[in-house]
This record gives structure tokens, C-alpha cells and sequence, in this order.
């Protein structure tokens, strides 16, 4: 066997110091009786129990905040969930308790004499009865829509075509109840409503005053009122609404002293333009544009006769009245209000039922549809603003109690504001809806501001959960940003697998902890978590799932038979990661070398010692690299030699002892040359070869033979301390690859100290003997 001088001379350093310090305790012995009587011995004997204590603290410390940070991701998705699911319930209550109030202000309405006729005052065509005891059933209550149309003088038009107008009111509840059929019905599990066409009486009381009265006697009911009325030269637009339990209604105007006659106007403008083509062609053929279209035709050389007037800076706001008005330009009228009907209707129908019901509106995903074909493009923008902010309004007058909705709803006031071209609107919107979701699931958000970064911090926790929140963010961001976001539903997809990875598979495990003469002083059981990956041939590589977290790495100056190259100790920070429990035996190794070559060969049986469940050994780190490589390549997921830092907090598994069992450690414990000992442990066995892997007791962590049987391979370059050392548990390199690497945990062959958690060996990354193997690494992204 040819050793690397380096390593030798190290090791022989490390066995003289070993033998220096057993006659050093050698001498102390002699001293014992001495020692006896000394008046102090009592006190320090308290000291170091009192020391013992702080350790075993500090140990059970460490290993609850491993579990803690372990399971810190599910916990915050499954304390979102409860808060949700509490939210839910306090809606529900908070729901039946107004359905109750709702009930017992029906019994007493119905209990009024007025409420089966017609009273003085009443100002709608059916009796209070009709609508107090017209719900039955446990689904929602529906909202109640009345409208109270205008009524238009057609004789204020100088120019009237005399041709029969349909009646505003006829037209109106037509497109109202086509609107309802569609998104509304009454039959709809989710969001009923009943249309009362035909209800209000026109000639009595109108405004406030019948407002009043019928909240007075209906106010069990949710209703929505749409009065719309003609004042002089201008249209005035107002609704009243109350849902259940409300003490008052909300009476508010949507627009006032619109020029409704403009609109008429604008119509008869618009026809005449289209008219143009034909007029000059029957002017081109010598004929008279009138006997075909009179109405046009005189429309459009009135039209063209402003222009000519206008280009010369003339007034021409008195020609607007003398323009000729015909049946379809009432119709687009109609239309108009029409369409800002349904609109009320929709944004006051999602506020009942969101508000009431926790049901998600809809008008944001129908709201393009329905104003597309709208020609009074300027009306309808000032109409969606108003309701985009009465969205935002509802959103923070519900948003403390509603907070898990949140999200959601900004989105959907995002897509408004898309929907209505402002963009910039939209953008602060996303972005106040995703800080809202990270808040939520107690995720800080990230210090950079870049968008990029909020939407990469929603990654880790994102869930099947989720899925309609991401369908409308994967909408929304394609249309504002230019960055080009990768799928959302992709990411809950891997995200999922990767939780289900994270989770693992559960295992039960015990492990011990040892005094300073090898007596075993307390036994426990732990749980961990382990994922199999399926090597060729159904061979299986357990990884077990290491939680991040903190430790002090290398050892301190007062911890026996330590090297000088173990220090100083420095803090590390080490996130999470899958770490094989086993090292890699021989059948495994035996699979993957038959796999395709990347960057070496390497041979299919190198090991001395032969057994399929013995850890392979006479590997180099050459031929462990080749073998990460190959599995990498074979399972998608990137397998990697541990770090430094990963082996040594793997291996401490939360403690600060000189071996993850304790002050010393047995040969019971671990695979080592037992001839020799490590503080005041008993001589045990010496094996002279490697064991199969898992024969002894693992660590906390539930990983085995991270003490003796073979040295493990790390990516590290050899540095002769820690001065510079990386502390985020990456692996430091120099870029010199020829530079020796690191090895880890000891073996079957050297003496207890080499075990220790903080010692360190090293040797050429081409160098094979059979005291030398490794295990792997898993870096799967959000483990």
C-alpha cells in the first residue's frame, strides 16, 4: 500500500501526539490520590456536572430548531390553511347570523297590516308580500333587481324621423334579463338573483323617498334598485342597494347630467359616415342619394357642412339639434344604458355575493365582452373607474377580515385595470396582490425590488392550492411585463414533487449518547425523513433529508487530541439538502458503472473487501466524481460529493462533542482499529476490514458509518486551516483541480481521534486504497 507522503506525515504526527497524550494521562493517574484531597476536587466535579448539563441543554436545543426549521415550510402552508379555514368559518357565522336577523325582520314585516295591499306611499306595482315570502329552499338568497327606466319626450327632436319607437323600459329589461340568463339566473347554485321587470310605478314616488320606503319594509330582502331619469337636456343614473343585515341602504349616483342628446347625435354622425361610400357612388352614376336614403343623406351634408364651418372656427353647437334622428339611433341609446345597467348590476351582484357568501366576482372576466361594442367609449371608461375603485374600496373595508381572499381580489382588480388599458395601475396592483399572498404564508419579501424577485419568492410554497390564483397571474403577467415568466403551474407542479420529496418517507430510529468512558447515559428515538431514488436494476439509494441550519464548525482548542488544521472554529450556515444514509455500497456502485461513461472510466468491482452491501472503497475522487456524473445524468436531479461543511454538520447532527455519540466513542458504536482508545473508553474490537453499511447505531440525523469504515470523499481542496473559509457551506476550491481533496469520518484501519466529527484527512484526487470511499449529495431545488 503506497500512502501520500502529505497524508503519512500527518497521521503520524497525529499518532504521536495520540501516545504523547496517553502518557500525559498516564502521569495524571499517578496524581489521583493527590488529587482526592484536594479541598477543590468537590467543587470542580459540580463545575463539570454543571458543564454536562449546559451541553445535554444546548444538544436538545440544537436538535428541536433543526426540526423546526425542518418542518418551518409546511408549518407556515398548513397555519395559512387554519387561518383561512378560520376566517371561513367566522364568514359563516357571521353569514347565518345575518340570515337569522334577516328572518326575524321578514316575520315582522309580514306581520304588518299594509304588507298585502297596495299602501299610499308604496311605489311598486306588486304587494310587499310578493317579495318578502318568494324565498324558499338553503341556498343562497338571491338578490332582488328592480329597475326605474326613464321616460323620454321624443318631441324635444326638431328633426324626428316618424317612425315608431320601442319603449326604453321594453328594451332595458329584454337586455337585463338576456344579461341575468347568462351570468345570473335565478336558477344559479352559486349566484341567483330575481328580476323584478315591470315592478316599479313610474308615476308615483321616484329618488330617495322610495328608497326609504321600501328598505322600511324590505330590508330582510337584498335588493338592488336602478333608477335612471331624464332632467331637462340631461340623464341622471343612480342605484340603491342593501344586503342582509345592512341598518341603512347605499343610495348612490353613477353619473349625472349626462347630454343624453349628444348621444343621439353622435348615432345619427356615425350612420351618416357610413353613408358616404354610397352617397358618392349614386353622385358618381348622376343619381339623387335622397331617393335612395333621405335621412342619411341629409344627415351627411349637414355633417360635412359643419366640418367646412368648423375648419373656419364658425359655432356650430346649434346645428347639432337639426341633425335627422331614426329608430336605430334610439336603439344605440338603448343600448348605452343597456350596457351600463348590466354593468351596475354585475358589480353590485359580486359585491352581495363576495361580501355575503365568499364568492369570487365575476364581472372582471366579463367585463371586455360586455363594453366592447359600446360606441360611448368615453362613458364606459368613466363607469369602470368607478367601479375598479369600488373594488379597491371593498377590498380595504374587507381586507382585515378577509385577508386570505386578498390576493385574489387584487388580482382581479388588476385585470380591471388591464381590461381598462392602465397599466400602470395594473403593475402596482400584481404587485400589491403578491406581497399581500407572501405576507399571508409569513414569507418576507425579498430585499431586492425588481418584480422578477417577489414572483421567484412565491416558488417554495406555491400548491395545487393555488391553481386559480396562478391562472390569472400566468394571464395578467404576459400582458404588462415584457419579462418573459416561466409558467406558474409548472412551478406548483415541481413544487409539489418537490414538497412530496421533502416530506419523504418517515423512519424511526435510535441512537445513543456515551460518557467519557464509553457508558452509554441516555438512549433516544428520533424520526427522519428519507427519499429513494431508484438506481438501474431496482437498486435503491436512500437519501435522507437534512434540515439546514447552524453549527459551529472545527473543533475547540480544548477538545482532546485535536489537530491545528480543525481550526479556528466559525460559525456556518448550511441549508438543506439529501445526504446518502449509507455510503455508497458496492452493488450500487456496480450499476451506475455500467451506466454511460462521461468523463472517465471506471472499473465495475475495485473494492478489497468484497461484499454487495460493504461501501465500495479504492475509489478516487475522480472515480466518485465520474459515478455523481453518471447517476446525475441517469435520475434528472444533480447528485454532487458533499462539502466540507455539509459532512461535518451532517455528521455532528447537532451536537458539539468530539463524535456525534458523545465524548468518545466504542467499537460497538463504530468500525475502527479498537486496539486504540479516545478519552477514557475501553479497548474493544479490531476488525481489520470494512463492515456492511448500517451495522451500527446512525446519528441524530439517522445517517449510518458517518464514524469509520471508509473515508468520504469531499469536494473541498485541502487549506491547512479555516482562515477564509466559506461560511454558507459551500465547498472551498482553488483552481488548482490537482490540489489534494478532502476526506472525512475515518475508517476501519486508523485510531479513534481520526473519527472525531472535526478531523480532517486529505490525499490526491487520483489516489485508490481500500480505507477510502464516499457517499453522495442531492441538490434538489426546494428541499
Amino acid at each position: 500500500m503506497v500512502w501520500d507522503l502529505a497524508f503519512v506525515s500527518a497521521n503520524l504526527a497525529s499518532v504521536w501526539n495520540g501516545v504523547s497524550q496517553r502518557k500525559q494521562a498516564g502521569e495524571l493517574a499517578k496524581g489521583q490520590l493527590k488529587a482526592n484531597t484536594d479541598p477543590t476536587r468537590e467543587q470542580q466535579e459540580h463545575q463539570s456536572r454543571i458543564e454536562e448539563m449546559r451541553r445535554d441543554l444546548q444538544l436538545a436545543a440544537n436538535r428541536q430548531n433543526l426540526a423546526i426549521q425542518q418542518e418551518n415550510l409546511e408549518f407556515q402552508r398548513w397555519r395559512f390553511q387554519k387561518e383561512k379555514e378560520l376566517q371561513a368559518a367566522l364568514a359563516a357565522y357571521n353569514r347565518e347570523t345575518q340570515i337569522a336577523l334577516a328572518s326575524c325582520q321578514r316575520e315582522t314585516a309580514l306581520s304588518l297590516p299594509e304588507v298585502n295591499k297596495l299602501f299610499e306611499n308604496w311605489p311598486l306595482t306588486i304587494v310587499p308580500k310578493q317579495i318578502l315570502g318568494s324565498h324558499s329552499g338553503n341556498g343562497p338568497i338571491p338578490l332582488r333587481i328592480l329597475i326605474s327606466p326613464p321616460v323620454i319626450n321624443f318631441d324635444c327632436f326638431d328633426n324626428f324621423a316618424n317612425i315608431p319607437i320601442p319603449r326604453v323600459e321594453s328594451f332595458l329589461c329584454q337586455e337585463i334579463r338576456d344579461f341575468l340568463d347568462q351570468h345570473y339566473a335565478p336558477e344559479d347554485a352559486l349566484r341567483p338573483t330575481v328580476f323584478l321587470d315591470g315592478a316599479f310605478e313610474s308615476k308615483k314616488y321616484r329618488g330617495g323617498s322610495s328608497v326609504q320606503v321600501l328598505f322600511g319594509m324590505l330590508r330582510s330582502e337584498p335588493i338592488l334598485i336602478l333608477e335612471s331619469e331624464i332632467d331637462g337636456d340631461y340623464l341622471n343614473f343612480r342605484f340603491a342597494y342593501w344586503g342582509l343585515g345592512d341598518t341603512s341602504p347605499i343610495y348612490k349616483t353613477v353619473f349625472s347630467q349626462l347630454e343624453y342628446r349628444k348621444s343621439f347625435v353622435k348615432s345619427a354622425q356615425v350612420r351618416a359616415k357610413e353613408w358616404k361610400k354610397g352617397y358618392e357612388l349614386l353622385k358618381t352614376q348622376g343619381r339623387n342619394p335622397k331617393e335612395f336614403n333621405e335621412l342619411d343623406t341629409f344627415n351627411l351634408e349637414l355633417y360635412e357642412i359643419e366640418q367646412q364651418l368648423k375648419a373656419i372656427g364658425a359655432d356650430v353647437s346649434q346645428l347639432r339639434h337639426r341633425y335627422k334622428i331614426s329608430n336605430d339611433d334610439c336603439k344605440d341609446f338603448f343600448k348605452f344604458l343597456a350596457v351600463y345597467h348590466c354593468l351596475v348590476i354585475s358589480w353590485i351582484t359580486d359585491f352581495y355575493y363576495l361580501n355575503h357568501y365568499e364568492i369570487s366576482p365575476i364581472l372582471p372576466k366579463i367585463l371586455f365582452n360586455l363594453v366592447k361594442d359600446f360606441n360611448e367609449q368615453e362613458a364606459s371608461k368613466e363607469l369602470i373607474h368607478k367601479i375598479i375603485v369600488s373594488y379597491k374600496e371593498l377590498y380595504e373595508r374587507l381586507g382585515n377580515s378577509r385577508s386570505h381572499w386578498a390576493p385574489d381580489f387584487l388580482l382581479q382588480v388588476a385585470n380591471l385595470y388591464v381590461t381598462s388599458a392602465d397599466l400602470d395601475e395594473a403593475k402596482a396592483l400584481i404587485r400589491e396582490s403578491i406581497l399581500s399572498w407572501l405576507k399571508l404564508h409569513k414569507v418576507a419579501p425579498p430585499d431586492i425590488s425588481e418584480f422578477q424577485s417577489l414572483v421567484e419568492a412565491m416558488h417554495p410554497l406555491l400548491g395545487v392550492e393555488d391553481k386559480s390564483y396562478v391562472d390569472l397571474l400566468n394571464q395578467l403577467l404576459p400582458q404588462i411585463y415584457e419579462h418573459n415568466y416561466p409558467d406558474l403551474n409548472l412551478i406548483i407542479e415541481q413544487a409539489s414533487a418537490l414538497r412530496k420529496e421533502r416530506a419523504g418517507t418517515p423512519f424511526s430510529f435510535e441512537t445513543v449518547t456515551v460518557d467519557r468512558q464509553g457508558n452509554e447515559i441516555r438512549r433516544e428515538t428520533y424520526i427522519a425523513r428519507s427519499f429513494t431514488e431508484t438506481l438501474p436494476q431496482t437498486v435503491s439509494l436512500e437519501m435522507v433529508i437534512i434540515p439546514s441550519g447552524e453549527f459551529m464548525m472545527g473543533s475547540p482548542e480544548t477538545e482532546d487530541e485535536r489537530s491545528g488544521d480543525e481550526g479556528p472554529q466559525h460559525r456556518v450556515a448550511v441549508q438543506s439538502f439529501l445526504m446518502g444514509k449509507y455510503p455508497i455500497t458496492q452493488e450500487q456502485w456496480r450499476v451506475v458503472a455500467a451506466l454511460r461513461l462521461v468523463k472517465r472510466h471506471i472499473e465495475a468491482d475495485p473494492s478489497h473487501f468484497k461484499g454487495k452491501d460493504r461501501p465500495v472503497e479504492q475509489a478516487s475522487w475522480l472515480d466518485a466524481e465520474e459515478f455523481c456524473l453518471r447517476v446525475s445524468e441517469a435520475t434528472g436531479r444533480t447528485y454532487r460529493l458533499p462539502s466540507e461543511a455539509e459532512w461535518e454538520y451532517a455528521c455532528r447532527a447537532g451536537t458539539q462533542t468530539p463524535f456525534a455519540f458523545g465524548e468518545t466513542i466504542t467499537s460497538d458504536l463504530a468500525n475502527f482499529n479498537g486496539n486504540y482508545t479516545y478519552a477514557s473508553a475501553p479497548e474493544g474490537k479490531y476488525r481489520q476490514q470494512t463492515t456492511d453499511v448500517g451495522s451500527f447505531l446512525p446519528n441524530a440525523f439517522g445517517l449510518y458509518d458517518m464514524h469509520g469504515n471508509v473515508w468520504e470523499w469531499c469536494l473541498d481542496h485541502w487549506h491547512d486551516q479555516y482562515n477564509g473559509a466559506p461560511t454558507d457551506g459551500s465547498a472551498w476550491l482553488t483552481k488548482n483541480e490537482n490540489s489534494s481533496r478532502i476526506l472525512r469520518g475515518g475508517s476501519w484501519f486508523p485510531y479513534p481521534r481520526w473519527c472525531r466529527s472535526a478531523y480532517r484527512g486529505f490525499n490526491s484526487p487520483d489516489i485508490r486504497y481500500d480505507i477510502m470511499g464516499f457517499r453522495v449529495v442531492c441538490d434538489s431545488p426546494g428541499i
